[in-house]
Protein backbone atom coordinates (compact mmCIF):
# COMPACT_ATOMS: atom_id res chain seq x y z
CA UNK A 1 0.00 0.00 0.00
CA UNK A 2 1.53 3.57 -1.17
CA UNK A 3 -0.34 6.54 0.82
CA UNK A 4 -0.72 9.75 -1.89
CA UNK A 5 -2.56 11.85 0.33
CA UNK A 6 -4.48 12.53 3.68
CA UNK A 7 -8.28 13.62 3.08
CA UNK A 8 -10.67 14.77 5.29
CA UNK A 9 -13.25 12.77 6.90
CA UNK A 10 -16.17 15.05 4.81
CA UNK A 11 -14.35 13.98 1.25
CA UNK A 12 -14.72 10.31 2.19
CA UNK A 13 -18.41 11.04 3.10
CA UNK A 14 -18.83 13.00 -0.40
CA UNK A 15 -17.59 9.30 -1.38
CA UNK A 16 -19.63 7.56 0.21
CA UNK A 17 -22.48 8.69 -0.62
CA UNK A 18 -21.65 8.65 -4.46
CA UNK A 19 -23.42 5.20 -4.37
CA UNK A 20 -26.84 7.07 -5.27
CA UNK A 21 -27.33 4.99 -7.98
CA UNK A 22 -26.55 1.91 -5.87
CA UNK A 23 -29.34 -0.99 -6.17
CA UNK A 24 -28.90 -1.49 -2.45
CA UNK A 25 -28.52 1.99 -1.21
CA UNK A 26 -29.26 4.40 -3.89
CA UNK A 27 -33.05 4.71 -2.76
CA UNK A 28 -32.13 5.49 0.70
CA UNK A 29 -30.05 8.46 -0.33
CA UNK A 30 -32.50 9.30 -2.94
CA UNK A 31 -35.46 9.50 -0.41
CA UNK A 32 -33.42 11.29 1.97
CA UNK A 33 -32.29 14.23 -0.44
CA UNK A 34 -36.14 14.41 -0.99
CA UNK A 35 -37.03 14.29 2.55
CA UNK A 36 -34.53 17.03 3.57
CA UNK A 37 -34.79 18.96 0.49
CA UNK A 38 -31.37 18.70 -0.55
CA UNK A 39 -30.36 19.06 -4.28
CA UNK A 40 -28.65 16.23 -5.79
CA UNK A 41 -25.61 17.94 -6.97
CA UNK A 42 -24.47 18.15 -3.19
CA UNK A 43 -23.84 14.43 -3.68
CA UNK A 44 -22.70 15.01 -7.65
CA UNK A 45 -20.92 17.73 -7.51
CA UNK A 46 -19.72 18.22 -3.64
CA UNK A 47 -18.28 21.55 -1.97
CA UNK A 48 -16.31 20.20 0.98
CA UNK A 49 -15.58 24.38 1.70
CA UNK A 50 -19.49 24.35 2.15
CA UNK A 51 -20.23 23.28 6.13
CA UNK A 52 -23.39 23.34 5.43
CA UNK A 53 -23.86 20.85 2.42
CA UNK A 54 -21.04 18.82 4.63
CA UNK A 55 -23.17 18.29 7.61
CA UNK A 56 -26.00 17.51 5.12
CA UNK A 57 -24.31 15.32 3.67
CA UNK A 58 -23.45 13.33 7.63
CA UNK A 59 -27.07 13.45 8.34
CA UNK A 60 -27.98 11.78 5.13
CA UNK A 61 -25.10 9.07 5.53
CA UNK A 62 -25.59 8.32 9.37
CA UNK A 63 -29.41 7.47 8.55
CA UNK A 64 -28.71 5.40 5.65
CA UNK A 65 -25.82 3.40 6.55
CA UNK A 66 -26.81 3.53 10.42
CA UNK A 67 -25.94 -0.54 11.17
CA UNK A 68 -22.54 0.20 9.62
CA UNK A 69 -21.93 2.90 12.28
CA UNK A 70 -22.69 1.75 15.34
CA UNK A 71 -19.50 1.60 16.97
CA UNK A 72 -17.37 3.07 14.41
CA UNK A 73 -14.70 4.83 15.81
CA UNK A 74 -14.96 8.44 16.59
CA UNK A 75 -12.05 9.68 15.49
CA UNK A 76 -10.03 8.14 12.01
CA UNK A 77 -7.68 9.01 10.03
CA UNK A 78 -8.56 9.13 6.25
CA UNK A 79 -6.28 8.94 3.74
CA UNK A 80 -5.84 8.42 -0.61
CA UNK A 81 -3.85 5.25 -0.98
CA UNK A 82 -2.60 2.97 -4.03
CA UNK A 83 -3.49 -0.82 -3.23
CA UNK A 84 -1.35 -3.44 -5.56
CA UNK A 85 -3.07 -6.26 -6.93
CA UNK A 86 -1.50 -8.37 -4.20
CA UNK A 87 -2.91 -5.48 -1.58
CA UNK A 88 -6.33 -6.27 -3.32
CA UNK A 89 -6.43 -9.73 -2.89
CA UNK A 90 -6.05 -9.54 0.82
CA UNK A 91 -9.15 -6.88 1.59
CA UNK A 92 -11.43 -8.94 3.98
CA UNK A 93 -15.06 -8.31 3.82
CA UNK A 94 -17.14 -6.75 6.48
CA UNK A 95 -17.53 -9.17 9.33
CA UNK A 96 -21.39 -9.83 9.04
CA UNK A 97 -22.08 -13.47 8.83
CA UNK A 98 -25.20 -12.81 5.88
CA UNK A 99 -23.66 -11.86 2.96
CA UNK A 100 -20.35 -11.52 1.10
CA UNK A 101 -18.75 -12.80 4.14
CA UNK A 102 -20.63 -15.95 3.24
CA UNK A 103 -20.34 -16.12 -0.20
CA UNK A 104 -16.81 -15.83 0.38
CA UNK A 105 -16.77 -19.18 2.71
CA UNK A 106 -16.60 -17.57 6.06
CA UNK A 107 -12.91 -16.37 4.97
CA UNK A 108 -13.42 -13.09 3.85
CA UNK A 109 -11.50 -12.83 1.15
CA UNK A 110 -13.21 -12.06 -2.25
CA UNK A 111 -10.84 -14.10 -4.08
CA UNK A 112 -12.54 -17.20 -2.36
CA UNK A 113 -16.27 -15.43 -2.94
CA UNK A 114 -15.15 -15.59 -6.97
CA UNK A 115 -14.73 -19.33 -6.78
CA UNK A 116 -17.81 -19.53 -5.40
CA UNK A 117 -19.50 -17.72 -7.74
CA UNK A 118 -17.67 -19.32 -10.49
CA UNK A 119 -19.53 -22.46 -8.65
CA UNK A 120 -22.68 -20.94 -9.45
CA UNK A 121 -23.86 -19.15 -5.77
CA UNK A 122 -25.98 -16.48 -5.48
CA UNK A 123 -24.54 -13.12 -5.46
CA UNK A 124 -26.20 -11.32 -1.92
CA UNK A 125 -28.39 -7.99 -2.69
CA UNK A 126 -27.39 -7.33 -6.41
CA UNK A 127 -28.35 -8.72 -9.63
CA UNK A 128 -26.41 -11.56 -11.01
CA UNK A 129 -26.66 -8.85 -14.48
CA UNK A 130 -25.66 -6.26 -12.46
CA UNK A 131 -22.80 -8.10 -11.04
CA UNK A 132 -21.77 -9.24 -14.87
CA UNK A 133 -21.56 -5.96 -16.04
CA UNK A 134 -19.46 -4.92 -13.26
CA UNK A 135 -17.08 -7.72 -14.60
CA UNK A 136 -17.43 -6.53 -18.45
CA UNK A 137 -16.45 -3.10 -17.26
CA UNK A 138 -13.71 -3.74 -15.26
CA UNK A 139 -12.52 -6.06 -18.66
CA UNK A 140 -13.31 -3.14 -20.56
CA UNK A 141 -10.69 -1.02 -18.43
CA UNK A 142 -13.48 0.99 -16.34
CA UNK A 143 -12.50 2.68 -13.52
CA UNK A 144 -15.42 3.01 -10.53
CA UNK A 145 -15.26 5.14 -7.84
CA UNK A 146 -13.36 4.80 -5.17
CA UNK A 147 -13.70 1.72 -2.59
CA UNK A 148 -13.12 2.59 1.19
CA UNK A 149 -11.66 0.35 3.30
CA UNK A 150 -10.33 0.44 6.91
CA UNK A 151 -7.54 -0.52 9.05
CA UNK A 152 -6.94 -1.04 13.24
CA UNK A 153 -3.18 -1.94 12.33
CA UNK A 154 -1.38 0.68 10.19
CA UNK A 155 -2.38 -1.71 6.90
CA UNK A 156 -1.44 -4.59 7.67
CA UNK A 157 -4.86 -6.00 8.06
CA UNK A 158 -7.43 -4.01 5.38
CA UNK A 159 -11.45 -3.99 6.08
CA UNK A 160 -13.60 -3.23 3.26
CA UNK A 161 -16.21 -0.60 4.12
CA UNK A 162 -17.76 0.31 1.15
CA UNK A 163 -17.43 -1.45 -2.30
CA UNK A 164 -17.80 -4.99 -2.24
CA UNK A 165 -19.08 -5.32 -5.53
CA UNK A 166 -16.84 -3.44 -7.41
CA UNK A 167 -14.10 -5.31 -5.37
CA UNK A 168 -15.28 -9.13 -6.25
CA UNK A 169 -15.99 -7.62 -10.02
CA UNK A 170 -12.08 -6.07 -10.16
CA UNK A 171 -10.70 -9.74 -8.81
CA UNK A 172 -12.56 -11.49 -11.25
CA UNK A 173 -10.76 -12.06 -14.00
CA UNK A 174 -6.97 -11.69 -12.75
CA UNK A 175 -5.48 -10.87 -15.69
CA UNK A 176 -7.86 -7.72 -15.75
CA UNK A 177 -7.52 -6.82 -12.24
CA UNK A 178 -5.38 -3.22 -11.88
CA UNK A 179 -1.73 -3.43 -11.11
CA UNK A 180 -2.71 -0.68 -8.80
CA UNK A 181 -6.02 0.90 -7.40
CA UNK A 182 -6.63 4.11 -5.67
CA UNK A 183 -8.68 3.31 -2.97
CA UNK A 184 -9.66 5.91 0.58
CA UNK A 185 -8.20 4.37 3.86
CA UNK A 186 -9.37 4.87 7.02
CA UNK A 187 -6.70 4.07 10.02
CA UNK A 188 -7.64 4.18 13.85
CA UNK A 189 -6.17 1.26 16.33
CA UNK A 190 -10.42 1.59 17.15
CA UNK A 191 -11.43 -0.33 14.65
CA UNK A 192 -9.97 -3.18 16.35
CA UNK A 193 -13.44 -3.25 18.64
CA UNK A 194 -16.09 -2.40 15.97
CA UNK A 195 -17.80 -5.48 15.46
CA UNK A 196 -17.90 -5.62 11.88
CA UNK A 197 -14.02 -5.37 11.88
Amino acid sequence: MRDICDITENEMIARFLAEVDSDRFGECIRNQLRVTGTDERIIGTPDLRNEDENNRRRTIWKHCRHGLLQGFPPTVHWVRAALTKDDLAKVKYLKQPEGWMKLSGDSRLAVDAVLSIRNGATIPDISSEGFQKAVEAVKNGAAFPEMIVVSADEGLTLVLLEGHKRLTAYLFNPEFTPEELKVIVGFSAAFIGWPLY
